[in-house]
């Protein structure tokens, strides 16, 4: 059985929920980038996917947590209790969902996967991995290859920004959020705790607006 237990807002703004086989998305447009100061209501236009299976998938999601989706309208799914994530790609008439690539697979080694959590995609394709269970963020290129990984215990979601870095939460260290470079090779803290015993937990998405606020 496969279940997101909530909604979550994508960077492209849509919101994905995925419960037993079946997939929901509802892309939201035409919402003003700035809240208004008033109360107004602010009209939207919706449409709905429904898809009752993923073509290409023989054996099923398990304990499946974050659902986003890149520029190019593929979807992502961390599938948690396989070790494993999904590139999922809608048909044109919405009929189903096909499964285009796996990233990951159960182990420690280098790309090797354990309750992967956070996914985020860059501008060119990148995708990175959230690993919990093995406490690292994980790089690959847009085919699958495994390119680089750093260590950070208890990651749990991560984000990519426009100019192709990544912040991850929670923070490694005493920081809260950590800034890496898009090679994970440099790392500097952005928010830090406010003394050395506060904790914060939270597999929710955080985005990012056009100028990464």
């Amino acid at each position: 059985m496969s279940r997101i237990v909530r909604p979550l807002m994508s960077p492209i703004g849509r919101v994905c929920v995925l419960g037993a086989a079946t997939i929901w998305l509802v892309a939201i447009m035409g919402l003003s980038p700035s809240a208004p100061d008033s109360a107004e209501s602010t009209p939207v236009a919706e449409t709905t996917l429904r898809v009752e299976a993923l073509d290409g998938l023989e054996d099923p999601l398990y304990m499946a947590m974050i659902l986003t989706a890149s520029s190019t309208g593929d979807l992502y799914v961390s599938d948690t209790g396989n070790n494993r994530v999904l590139q999922l790609r809608p048909t044109v008439d919405h009929s189903s969902v096909n499964v285009i690539q796996v990233f990951g697979s159960k182990g420690e080694g280098p790309g090797e996967l354990k309750q992967p959590s956070g996914v985020a995609i860059d501008a060119s394709g990148n995708l990175f991995v959230a690993d919990d269970g093995l406490g690292r963020i994980t790089k690959y290129a847009p085919d699958g290859t495994y390119l680089a990984s750093v260590t950070q215990r208890g990651v749990s979601s991560i984000v990519a920004t426009s100019t192709g870095e990544v912040l991850a939460w929670p923070g490694e260290g005493e920081a809260l959020l950590t800034r890496y470079s898009g090679d994970l090779t440099d790392a500097e803290p952005v928010l830090r705790k406010p003394d050395a015993g506060y904790k914060a937990w939270t597999h929710s998405l955080f985005v990012l607006d056009s100028e990464d606020n």
